[in-house]
């Protein structure tokens, strides 16, 4: 924790601003949280407010496909963590669609609140029901998925505030590592997932740096072995203007040229961090 303090708070989240949906969670499940220096028990963030003390130490499992796709798929339908290989890092991966779940995420990454998370979908017919698709960023979509490639779209309000940290955009990505697929497949929802280690930190590209980051801090890690790229992906903008690259990555400004004027990153636009 920041502040050299471990405080581990029970979130029972009561209520999410954005639907009046009620988000407690079931009887006797419990959470472990680091309250971010900003946040304190009864302080609402993004409409979701911490209540309560619990101490809670897990243990962390590594399991190869099969058994650790049917795990992931369980644990990811109660509202849980995954770490996930990808065909760049590792990514944390939660429900993209539950504030609850996503909030775990910026626990167990000791993660700000004001960094946005990228949401990874199982399949195209999702992108449009997660964000407004101008024709220019659908062609790179088709061009570059699944594949290394994240679009800032404007969001649609199936996406919690709590993914795209208040913004009026969300990030989106389809990766192309066969794990990471059977499980979104499988799970039949987006995943909301940064980089598999604490915030700041080198991204990790095999199960092993996982552990090393966040053993004792997340249930599973599904080992898909090393990583093709061993870099996060590409990081794009589209508007009138042409292509902002906000992220460096596997796809290249040259490969991005093709399809429009390329320029560096917008001012006001915070593109996910590690």
């Amino acid at each position: 924790p920041r502040d050299g303090c471990q405080r581990l708070l029970r979130y029972n989240f009561v209520t999410n601003e954005q639907t009046g949906q009620n988000l407690d969670f079931p009887f006797g499940m419990s959470r472990r949280f680091t309250a971010p220096a900003h946040s304190t028990s009864g302080k609402s963030v993004f409409g979701l407010e911490a209540r309560g003390v619990c101490l809670v130490k897990m243990e962390t499992r590594v399991q190869a496909a099969g058994e650790g796709i049917r795990s992931a798929v369980s644990i990811l339908a109660s509202g849980g963590l995954v770490a996930l290989p990808t065909e760049t890092v590792y990514g944390l991966g939660a429900d993209a669609l539950s504030p609850v779940a996503c909030a775990e995420i910026f626990e167990a990454k000791d993660r700000p609140l004001s960094d946005p998370l990228i949401v990874h979908i199982p399949g195209i017919d999702w992108l449009d029901r997660l964000a407004i698709v101008p024709e220019a960023a659908r062609r790179l979509a088709e061009a570059f998925w699944p594949g290394p490639l994240t679009l800032v779209l404007p969001r649609r309000d199936i996406v919690p505030d709590l993914v795209t940290a208040g913004q009026e955009t969300v990030a989106v990505r389809m990766s192309s590592h066969p794990l990471f697929q059977e499980v979104l497949k499988a799970f039949g929802k987006p995943v909301a997932a940064p980089s598999a280690n604490r915030f700041g930190r080198i991204s990790p590209t095999c199960a092993g740096h996982v552990l090393a980051e966040l053993g004792g801090r997340i249930p599973l890690i599904l080992d898909g072995g090393p990583c093709v790229h061993g870099i996060e992906s590409t990081i794009v903008l589209i508007d009138a203007a042409g292509i902002h690259i906000l992220r460096h990555g596997p796809v290249t400004a040259e490969a991005l040229s093709g399809f429009g004027p390329v320029h560096g990153a917008v001012a006001g636009i915070s593109a996910p961090g590690g």
